[in-house]
C-alpha cells in the first residue's frame, strides 16, 4: 500500500477549495464590472466626440461651400475686370490711332485747301 506523503482530508480541501475560488470568482465579476463600467463610459464619451465631429464635419462642408461660392464670385469679377481693362487697353489703342487717322486727315485736308487756294489764287490771277 502507498502511503500518502502529506495527509489531506479532501472534504476540508475541497471546501477551502470552493471557497479559494468563490472568492476569486468575486473579485473577477467585481473587476469585469468595473471593466465593463468604464468602457460604457468610454462608448458614451466616444459617441459624443463622434456626434461632435459629425458636427464639425457638417459646419465644415458649410464653410466650404460658402468659400467656394465666394472663390467663384471672386473668379468672376477677376475675370470681369481682366475684360474690362482689356477693353480699355484696346480703347485706349483705337483712341490713339483715331487720333492719329484725324490728325493726318487734318493735315491732308489742309494741303487740299492750300492747294485749291493756290488753283484759285492762279486762275483768279490770270482771269483779272
Amino acid at each position: 500500500m502507498i502511503t500518502p506523503v502529506l495527509a489531506i482530508d479532501l472534504p476540508k480541501f475541497l471546501e477551502t477549495a470552493s471557497v479559494l475560488m468563490a472568492f476569486g470568482a468575486a473579485a473577477a465579476v467585481g473587476l469585469l464590472r468595473g471593466t465593463v463600467g468604464e468602457l460604457r463610459a468610454r462608448l458614451e464619451d466616444e459617441r459624443g466626440n463622434a456626434e461632435s465631429q459629425r458636427q464639425q464635419i457638417q459646419d465644415l462642408k458649410l464653410d466650404n461651400a460658402t468659400l467656394n461660392a465666394d472663390l467663384s464670385a471672386l473668379r468672376r469679377t477677376v475675370t470681369g475686370e481682366v475684360h474690362w481693362r482689356a477693353i480699355e487697353e484696346k480703347s485706349d489703342k483705337h483712341h490713339e490711332e483715331a487720333k492719329a487717322h484725324w490728325q493726318e486727315e487734318k493735315a491732308a485736308r489742309e494741303r487740299q485747301e492750300e492747294i485749291f487756294s493756290g488753283i484759285l489764287a492762279e486762275l483768279r490771277r490770270t482771269r483779272g
